[in-house]
Order: structure tokens, then sequence, then C-alpha cells
């Protein structure tokens, strides 16, 4: 292998390893930038009459409700 394919094929990954990081840094960036004006409660099931309202660190873990 030359020198400029081994060059190439590391900014191949490189740029490879980037791509998955942009996702994560993100979420994380919105996050941080929203983070005063997000909601306390958020809208777990929508009906007719509106959103049925949970309490942002309440975990039910069914379901149902």
């Amino acid at each position: 292998m030359s020198d400029k394919t081994v060059s190439a094929e590391m900014v191949r990954r490189v740029l490879a390893g980037a791509s998955l990081c942009v996702p994560v840094l993100v979420v994380i960036i919105s996050w941080w930038v929203w983070r005063d004006s997000l909601p306390a409660e958020l809208a777990s099931h929508w009906s007719g009459a509106g959103p049925e309202l949970v309490k942002a660190d309440e975990t039910s873990g069914s379901l149902g409700g």
C-alpha cells in the first residue's frame, strides 16, 4: 500500500466515526439549548379532548397507563 492509500483510508475512517457522533451531539446540544423551554409535563397520549399529561419524572412501566 502506498502512503496515499493509507492516508485516504484514514480520512474515510475518521469521517465515518465523526458521522456516527453527529446525531448524538445534535441531541445533546438541542436539549442543552432548549432545557429551560421544555415543559415539566409531557403528553403521553392524545385523545379527542387533548393530550393526557404525565409528569416528566414519572415512569409507568405498563402500556395501559
